[in-house]
């Protein structure tokens, strides 16, 4: 990391997923980024996913790779998206076209949150699984389109 560096984690549902549908988005907000913010996601090294339609740690083909087994059990999703989380300059979640409660993506608003770490939330204003009081009370801001959010999160945390 380079001084003037910024990271965002990025949130959303993976459980119940395809491969696909968990990386698409969060690969395309590497791309609407400048450079000088670095994007962590939950997927990054689960390469051996690709092709999955239906992502869920209790029934995943288990990786060759020692280290990509490790962080894919429970226990190792939990630590690294925790610590990803907490050294996070925000955290930016997708929930837009969610069908049902990503519970992953709640613990990692509440962690943020206790950190005092900005969230910013792609969501639809009404009838999104996520609607909560505590996720919009939590979130420093909600918009219905993830362009939006993406410009909110750039412009909170760049001079």
């Amino acid at each position: 990391m380079y001084e003037g560096s910024f990271f965002v984690y990025l949130i959303g549902p993976v459980k119940g997923c395809s491969y696909d549908t968990a990386t698409n988005w969060r690969d395309e907000v590497v791309k609407m980024f400048p450079s000088e913010i670095t994007v962590l996601s939950p997927m990054r090294g689960k390469d051996f996913l690709r092709g999955t339609a239906h992502l869920d740690i209790q029934s995943q083909v288990v990786a060759h790779d020692i280290v990509a087994r490790h962080l894919t059990t429970p226990r190792g999703i939990t630590l690294r998206d925790r610590f990803d989380v907490m050294r996070a300059d925000a955290v930016l979640g997708n929930f837009l076209g969610a069908d049902k409660i990503s519970i992953g993506s709640i613990f990692e608003i509440a962690w943020a949150d206790l950190c005092k770490i900005p969230i910013i939330l792609a969501m639809e204003d009404r009838g999104n699984q996520h609607e909560h009081p505590m996720v919009r009370e939590c979130a420093w801001h909600i918009f219905p389109e993830l362009e939006q959010a993406v410009r909110c999160v750039s412009g909170i945390l760049l001079p």
